[in-house]
């Protein structure tokens, strides 16, 4: 009877934390004789392209009646060392709010792409409205983006936004609750 063994090394050079080199080692029985069958998988597969491979990245505050301070104001942000050629990034969230004016507020949510020390993209704005206070106004705005990566790239950071449309009703707008940024990559 056989004897089958397994030995996971971390690729030296690789980033990636699915990047593995493997060597097998099978014990096999010949003639009665004894002997050890190697067999080596060498190439990564993080460096040859897509293949299976998962990151996950994830941001949440949790603000407790917290007063929007600024017109446009950075709340949450995650950021990625490597991204390949093919990769796909699922950006999903949400942002809780609390509005006490006696008056609708308009806002516009944004996800800017930065790339190294580059300048933000914005690849996605959504805008919506939070009711004057009595009338739904503490309410959790979902939202969700997919990046679809074209070259290789380094340190990308993904942020999100808040921008208030009217400057006067950031006085009594506040987040609220759990908001998070997940970001999973996938290739």
């Amino acid at each position: 009877m056989g004897h089958l063994d397994k030995k996971w090394v971390k690729k030296k050079g690789c980033d990636c934390f699915k990047c593995c080199e493997v060597e097998i080692t099978v014990e096999c029985k010949e003639e009665k004789k004894h002997h050890d069958c190697s067999e080596k998988k060498s190439d990564c597969d993080k460096c040859k392209g897509p293949k299976d491979k998962v990151e996950l990245q994830n941001d949440e505050q949790d603000f407790k009646h917290e007063r929007v301070k600024e017109r446009s104001q950075e709340i949450l942000e995650v950021t990625f060392d490597k991204l390949c050629f093919g990769d796909k990034v699922w950006l999903s969230g949400v942002v809780g709010f609390d509005n006490d004016n006696n008056f609708a507020v308009d806002v516009k949510l944004t996800i800017t792409k930065r790339v190294g020390n580059g300048i933000k993209k914005t690849i996605l704005t959504q805008k919506f409205e939070i009711d004057k206070e009595g009338h739904d106004d503490l309410t959790q705005v979902p939202f969700a983006k997919v990046d679809t990566i074209l070259s290789e790239q380094r340190n990308v950071t993904y942020t999100v936004r808040v921008e208030l449309e009217d400057h006067n009703s950031y006085d009594c707008l506040f987040l609220e609750g759990l908001s998070t940024l997940t970001a999973l990559r996938v290739g």
